[in-house]
């Protein structure tokens, strides 16, 4: 099964509208860096588990802000708004399945759903849930999202079975440990989701708008004072906190999209020039973060060549022209270079390597070879990208790994001789 990043679509109520899995087999596995890249408050229709693979996680769950640390664990249930951001500067990393219950609980009438899935999906007490290795069932909690994942990852025969028997167990140890709810409690949870869902729209609608507490209440009929109480217990946010965020999120979307000036921009978003750059004090980092992530996918299991590496970035690089060239004719040129340099060393590595099969060749010359030929290749696509992207870039792709290959392996049989 493929390994997907975290570079989702929303609908305007912030509702996920990537697919995960199919209809036959509805999970998918991610695999986040947020080192250099994060995503916007979200929810979805199916529950989220995961784990830390490296550093450590920050993550924002309703009004919550938890940190995950290497080893640990998290459950999301439906419907719920969270994120994830890196805790600190350093690396920070996890694994996570996306995956409809219906998976273990069949259908609705049945055994599973009732007496398993429903209570867990259904629990105002449990919207999520982290787990820690040093207590004993939350490490068995973790080990089985962990299987989940690798049997997903791996595709077997019969992991789908694999699967579904390490998710039973999961909500088997969450509903053996859930809270117990106060039916009072449960409803106004319930209801404050729902509310939270409708206002975000709203702002989302009229974002534009010099919007107020008291318009924003209005859009589901309660007062401002009911309106900061709902905000503040499910995002942990105000309102006007949330529009300025979210004001501060489609500015970057359009400095991707657009040629625009960052004044335009502001004026488009209702914010000023002093609030856009107060949240990205370099704005080049946005667009850092964007190409970091598109690294991340090019350089996932899915890419297992370095013509087809070199092919996903060029075909990034025409799809978002204007966010290619923005930082392109910038002083942050780096990062755009950094970008195809990463894809470029790491793709022709596994070539150099696959080439030594049978040759006695050491990880010096193999090194030495990948630093020569992945500055070549970069400066022939830092090229294309100056002459306005005009060239043929599937053809000069072609030639290259007619030329390259052939040129490689009698280097590497020159060096293995001496």
């Amino acid at each position: 099964m493929a390994v997907f990043s975290h570079d989702d679509e929303y609908n305007s109520q912030g509702r996920e509208l990537r697919e995960h899995g199919t209809a036959a087999f509805p999970i998918a596995i991610y695999s986040g860096d947020w080192t250099e890249s994060s995503m916007q408050l979200h929810w979805h229709d199916e529950m989220e588990a995961g784990f830390v693979t490296a550093g450590a996680v920050l993550m924002y769950v309703g009004k919550e802000k938890i940190i995950l640390s290497k080893g640990d664990g998290f459950f999301i249930n439906r419907g719920i708004p969270h994120t994830f951001l890196a805790a600190d500067e350093e690396e920070s990393r996890q694994k996570s399945l996306v995956f409809d219950p219906i998976l273990i609980g069949g259908r609705f009438d049945s055994v599973f759903w009732q007496s398993y899935v429903q209570p867990v999906a259904n629990a105002a007490t449990m919207p999520w849930f982290t787990f820690d290795r040093g207590i004993s069932w939350h490490k068995d909690a973790i080990r089985a999202i962990e299987s989940a994942w690798r049997c997903c990852q791996n595709a077997e025969s019969e992991y789908e079975l694999d699967v579904r028997h390490s998710l039973s167990h999961l909500l088997a140890l969450l509903k053996r440990h859930l809270p117990v709810e106060h039916p009072t409690l449960a409803r106004k949870i319930s209801r404050d989701n729902e509310r939270i869902k409708i206002m975000l729209q709203y702002i989302q609608d009229h974002f534009t708008e010099q919007l107020t507490t008291s318009e924003i209440a209005a859009s589901v009929m309660i007062s401002p004072s009911e309106c900061l109480r709902c905000f503040h217990n499910t995002i942990g946010l105000t309102p006007i906190q949330y529009t300025k965020y979210y004001r501060v999120q489609r500015a970057a979307d359009q400095l991707l999209a657009t040629e625009k000036k960052i004044a335009d921009i502001g004026s488009d978003c209702g914010i000023s020039r002093n609030t856009f750059y107060y949240h990205y004090q370099d704005i080049y980092d946005l667009l850092g973060a964007t190409f970091s992530s598109v690294t991340e996918t090019v350089l996932s299991e899915n890419v297992t060549t370095w013509q087809e590496g070199l092919m996903a970035c060029t075909r990034f690089a025409l799809e978002n022209r204007r966010a290619v060239y923005h930082i392109y004719h910038s002083a942050n040129r780096d990062q755009l270079e950094r970008c195809l340099s990463q894809v470029a060393g790491e793709s022709m590595e596994k070539l150099i390597r696959y080439l030594t099969q049978g040759l006695s060749v050491s990880d010096e010359d193999i090194g030495y070879l990948t630093l020569f030929y992945k500055h070549a290749i970069v400066g022939i696509l830092l090229e294309w990208l100056e002459n306005d992207m005009k060239a043929d870039v599937e053809h000069v792709i072609s030639r290259m790994s007619v030329l390259l290959e052939g040129n490689l392996r009698l280097s590497l049989e020159r060096i293995a001789v001496q």
